[in-house]
């Protein structure tokens, strides 16, 4: 994961998989409230997650598993709550 302003060649910052902890797939990702959520889980679908980064300066804050891989884009921010799709 890097994030960049205006210049590609000089990342802000970036947070490696070993760091955000290595997932089989990632699938969703949004930005709300000054933080990055993305989502994914294994390919089969089986197992899911959220994880929750700083998005000003990458560092991983949370992790949460779902009962199913997250969907592909099918996480979403309402009313101060995240909301996750799973494919089961």
């Amino acid at each position: 994961l890097v994030a960049v302003k205006d210049d590609q060649k000089s990342p802000l910052w970036s947070a490696s998989v070993k760091a955000l902890g290595v997932k089989e797939s990632y699938g969703a990702l949004l930005h709300a409230n000054g933080k990055l959520v993305l989502g994914g889980g294994s390919r089969d679908g089986k197992k899911g997650f959220v994880a929750v980064v700083d998005a000003s300066g990458g560092k991983l804050l949370a992790e949460h598993e779902l009962p199913a891989r997250a969907a592909e884009c099918g996480i979403a921010v309402a009313g101060g709550r995240l909301f996750a799709a799973c494919e089961d």
